[in-house]
């Protein structure tokens, strides 16, 4: 999907499918996929094709160019968040992602330059809030949820067996502040810059977001999320607001990325 209104259509569409058949969000096809995974695997998909785009490019291009701004990732997140959405709120308990499977997906998402929120960073947060995906544990279990039983995520980009998806996620965060914070010769002020440096801080900070999300502990997956995604009966979770407990509780947090959040906020 490259056009909003044939992503506000193809979201009316789902939302008139589930009216009318409620059980459609957790049915199964075939090869064993939820409606959900069909959104992941559109996901893999643009990653594959962005990674063949990048291996074209310069490394060490000193000069801003075109090639710095992505393909704008508006139109298809504006069908993936509001159906993702739709689909958590009918099944909460219909794909919930942990370890290597959480890995992959936000591996596979692109760099969001938008203002914060920026779409990617709003994806996650519905499958966090609406899903339960967390990077508690993750170090722990290591292997894909047994709930998410369609994609064979091991299919895509490979990832070592000692990394998890903060590590993951602090690196990208760090490339990006990196990027935001570069110097171009000649005249540092000229607009092109400048908008290099806000879209590349933004896409960091849309990062952070995301991390913060991900290190709160797991709610309980059915039950306690409202149809606009307000969170009800998770008293054993009111102290998941607080960034760096949670990043000492999770037992999963890089040693970087603990000492990062710890010396930003105390």
């Amino acid at each position: 999907i490259d056009d909003v209104s044939v992503a506000d259509a193809a979201v009316a569409c789902v939302h008139a499918i589930l009216e009318a058949c409620p059980e459609a969000a957790s049915k199964r096809d075939g090869h064993n996929h939820v409606p959900l995974e069909g959104i992941f695997a559109g996901i893999f998909t643009a990653a594959k094709r962005r990674r063949a785009r990048e291996t074209k490019r310069t490394a060490d291009d000193e000069d801003v160019t075109e090639d710095d701004d992505d393909v704008d990732i508006s139109a298809p997140f504006r069908f993936r968040n509001p159906t993702a959405h739709l689909l958590l709120t009918r099944d909460p308990d219909s794909l919930l992602l942990r370890g290597k499977s959480l890995y992959k997906l936000v591996e596979s998402l692109p760099d969001d330059t938008h203002p914060p929120l920026g779409p990617t960073a709003l994806f996650l947060q519905i499958l966090v809030d609406l899903g339960g995906a967390t990077a508690a544990g993750a170090a722990a279990k290591g292997a894909a949820t047994p709930s998410l039983s369609g994609i064979n995520f091991d299919d895509f980009a490979a990832s070592p067996e000692e990394d998890d998806v903060l590590a993951l996620l602090y690196r990208r965060f760090v490339r990006q502040f990196d990027r935001s914070e570069r110097f171009f010769a000649g005249d540092n002020s000229r607009e092109e810059v400048v908008r290099h440096r806000e879209r590349w801080k933004n896409a960091a900070v849309n990062t952070f977001h995301v991390i913060e999300w991900l290190l709160r502990r797991p709610r309980g997956t059915s039950g306690n999320i409202g149809n606009d995604g307000s969170k009800s009966g998770d008293g054993d979770n009111d102290d998941n607001d607080l960034l760096v407990h949670n990043a000492v509780r999770v037992g999963a947090c890089p040693p970087d990325l603990l000492r990062y959040i710890v010396e930003t906020n105390l």
